[in-house]
């Protein structure tokens, strides 16, 4: 019948090739959690409109069907609306919770909401009843109730800690410049801070760790996006610093804008290192025209020439070791010298890097550093130096004991996803379970936490497409969040599905090792890492498990131990 509604788990990514869900009658979570679940209406690949809000709800198509959704529960419930996304070959998936109470579907694609539970630290544990009406109508015409379902909510005793206290290190990188090229706000304005401090509550509620600095242009070139006209984005991240070279000659350096920033993420708990890029590891890419510099990598650092008014990009190495001199006196009367990490990221040209890195270290010969890798004889060479390394999935499962090694009480070592693997990642296409696979591999690895290049760096048009150089990346590779109406940000199932496997990896670390190494086989299936990957890009089959029912027997084992353990 038109506008019944099937209702299924959190792991299920609905798109134009995917079989029906398997229906839940069941939902759970601990205190100080959510449990969440998906409403999927049976529109008859007819064109609709979903209402999740109270007020009337007409569009442009009067005569198409809307459909509005409630649910009622004991605790706050929230609702958005699903909004695909296509990947690199047209296909469209479930991606976007848009909290905006309208959403329109044209009939290729199952219509779907997104329901959060949110349940607080007191509340009790026990069974809850959860009602889901769904009613339709056309234009200005009265509603019926198309369907009806009941599921039951079970609240465990154990509460899950805050955000700010997990263990994981977790370092999703801030591309800032984005923010602001994207909400049309002068960079590191007020405006401009605004908008940022929304991006750092996503990253708050996840357990950041990492603070993102930028103390040169361009670093990565802008990832060559001035090349990938296919695919439009201008990827440009820019310095924080101000520089200004006055009429005597002499320059001056404001990093007030560091300051600012670095104060707004330890406000929300991002109290890891200063991860500084843009200083060394230089990209290379062709065709992008930059000012010549007498350094061993292309660092670029603008100023305001006072003379004329003119910006230019400081050519001279005495006058870029007289910066880097400032900026290390900065982080060190701001007292954050200790946590600050001069960082690179893959670098291409290793002769160039040695160089730089030597370059720092005779300007601050206790300078720390942190780089993102994919060659384990990298770490080797440099290991010393590194304060924290974070290393390639199929670099990570080729060199896990070399790279344990590497790790200690002052040296954080993480792991990464990107274009490679195939599996598991956190693309558009990939399954939500391998996200939430993350927090168990971290766990199993024995690894301090998790890195990502991108969390936030968006195309031209990233609520209608967010694919970019697809010979290179897969499409959503280059954000978790995205931007609403309102100048705040929208989540993305793979969101909810990373912040199910940080919890994941809170837990194992909480019930007693035993336990939690009995419960990690379960979904992962080999324990020899080594054998993970069959080439540089390509993971085995049935490494880990493929069945949504593993994870849901995974969180709930979880939840019983920590109760046991938390009373």
């Amino acid at each position: 019948m038109k506008g019944n509604i099937a209702i299924a788990d959190e792991l299920y990514k609905a798109s134009a090739i995917s079989e029906a869900p398997k229906e839940i009658t069941e939902i759970f979570c601990a205190r100080n959690d959510r449990a969440s679940f998906q409403i999927f209406l049976d529109a008859e690949h007819e064109a609709c409109r979903v209402n999740t809000g109270s007020a009337p709800a007409l569009g442009m198509h009067v005569s198409r069907p809307v459909y509005r959704v409630r649910v009622t529960a004991p605790f706050e419930v929230r609702l958005y609306v699903e909004k695909y996304l296509p990947d690199a070959h047209g296909v469209p998936f479930a991606e976007i919770l848009d909290d905006a109470p309208n959403g329109d579907f044209d009939g290729n694609v199952p219509p779907a909401v997104w329901a959060d539970i949110l349940v607080p630290a007191d509340a009790k544990a026990g069974r809850y009843s959860v009602t889901i009406d769904a009613y339709v109508c056309v234009g200005a015409t009265n509603e019926r109730l198309a369907a009806h379902r009941e599921l039951t909510l079970e609240v465990y005793p154990c509460a899950l800690p805050s955000p700010r206290d997990y263990t994981i290190y977790l370092d999703l990188w801030q591309h800032n410049s984005n923010l602001a090229r994207y909400y049309g706000t002068e960079l590191w304005s007020d405006e401009h801070f605004a908008v940022m401090e929304k991006a750092v509550k996503t990253l708050a509620e996840l357990g950041q760790k990492s603070v993102t600095v930028l103390l040169g242009d361009c670093p990565w070139r802008g990832w060559g996006c001035y090349l990938m006209q296919s695919t439009p984005a201008e990827l440009y991240e820019y310095s924080m610093a101000r520089v200004v070279k006055k009429t005597n000659g002499n320059f001056s350096y404001d990093f007030s804008a560091v300051e600012r920033y670095v104060n707004l993420c330890e406000k929300y708990g991002m109290t890891g290192d200063i991860s500084v890029y843009g200083l060394l590891g230089i990209w290379k890419m062709p065709y992008f025209p930059a000012a010549q510099v007498q350094h061993a990598e292309q660092v670029l650092i603008r100023y305001l020439d006072e003379t004329d008014g003119a910006y230019r990009y400081i050519e001279k190495e005495n006058d870029l070791a007289a910066y880097l001199a400032a900026a290390f006196n900065f982080f060190k009367t701001k007292g954050w010298f200790e946590k600050t990490l001069i960082s690179g990221d893959e670098p291409s040209d290793m002769t160039a890097y040695r160089k730089s890195m030597e370059f720092i270290k005779n300007i601050e010969p206790n300078a720390k550093f942190k780089l993102a890798l994919d060659h384990a004889s990298v770490i080797e060479e440099f290991a010393d130096s590194l304060n924290c390394c974070a290393a390639s999935f199929p670099c990570t499962c080729k060199q896990r004991d070399f790279l344990l090694s590497f790790k200690g009480e002052r040296r954080k070592l993480l792991f990464y996803v990107c274009n490679i693997p195939d599996h598991p990642n956190t693309v558009l296409k990939s399954r939500l379970l391998e996200a939430e696979l993350l927090g168990v591999l971290a766990y199993k690895l024995n690894f301090d936490g998790f890195l990502r290049w991108a969390h936030y760096c968006w195309t031209k048009a990233p609520l209608e497409n967010i694919s970019y150089n697809t010979l290179s990346l897969p499409s959503g590779d280059v954000c978790f969040v995205y931007p609403n109406r309102r100048g705040g940000f929208l989540l993305s199932l793979r969101y909810k599905a990373l912040q199910r496997g940080i919890q994941h990896f809170e837990l194992l670390k909480r019930v007693p090792e035993q336990t939690a190494c009995r419960l990690a086989e379960a979904v992962l299936l080999r324990e020899d890492f080594s054998d993970y990957m069959l080439d540089d890009r390509h993971a085995s089959q049935g490494i880990y498990s493929e069945d949504p029912t593993r994870y849901e027997e995974l969180r709930r084992a979880l939840l019983a131990a920590f109760s046991e353990v938390a009373v």
